[in-house]
């Protein structure tokens, strides 16, 4: 028995032990995460000084920060890559396009399996069930489509047009087959 109080004993000890040392850690984190709060207001505080030093005023020094990138006094990070080049008009929504049609290519591969009856199913709910999603994707598909206009008061340019016309088309050709597979439901 006594061998078994003693283990007993020396497990107790070592789990305070661990949660003493868990507990020093976490005290620790704190004291750290409390200093370099310390420290951002310190700076806030500095910047301040230094903005009414220079006649502006803190609204003005922290929009001053936000322009540089800087929310008010926060440490300077960084913030990731240049960003790419400005697009023209045309190329944004060409680009918009392109991203329809690439969502097409995958709801065509689905609608090839859906009416070829590769993708049947067993019970024609499902096939009703898996014929409306379908549909429901192609239609967003068109909403987005048609949400690639140019801003009011602009002209949109004829690639564009064109572009978003075959997209259009391509949309449609695929709701069409959809709905001609009878599902039974």
């Amino acid at each position: 028995q006594s061998a078994a109080a003693a283990a007993v004993a020396q497990q107790r000890q070592h789990h305070a032990q661990y949660f003493a040392q868990q507990q020093a850690e976490v005290q620790q984190r704190q004291q750290q995460m409390y200093q370099a709060h310390q420290e951002q207001m310190q700076r806030a505080a500095q910047a301040q000084a230094a903005a009414q030093g220079h006649g502006m005023s803190q609204g003005h020094a922290q929009a001053q920060e936000h322009a540089n990138g800087q929310p008010h006094g926060q440490p300077k990070r960084f913030v990731g890559p240049m960003p790419a080049p400005e697009q023209s008009l045309e190329e944004q929504l060409l680009s918009k396009v392109a991203v329809q049609e690439r969502e097409m290519d995958s709801f065509a591969e689905q609608v090839d399996e859906f009416t070829t009856g590769a993708g049947e199913c067993a019970h024609p709910a499902g096939a009703r069930k898996r014929q409306l999603m379908l549909l429901e994707l192609l239609t967003r598909v068109m909403l987005a489509l048609d949400g690639v206009r140019v801003p009011e008061g602009g002209e949109t340019p004829p690639t564009v047009r064109a572009a978003r016309k075959a997209a259009v088309v391509r949309a449609q050709k695929l709701i069409d087959r959809v709905e001609a597979v009878k599902t039974g439901a």
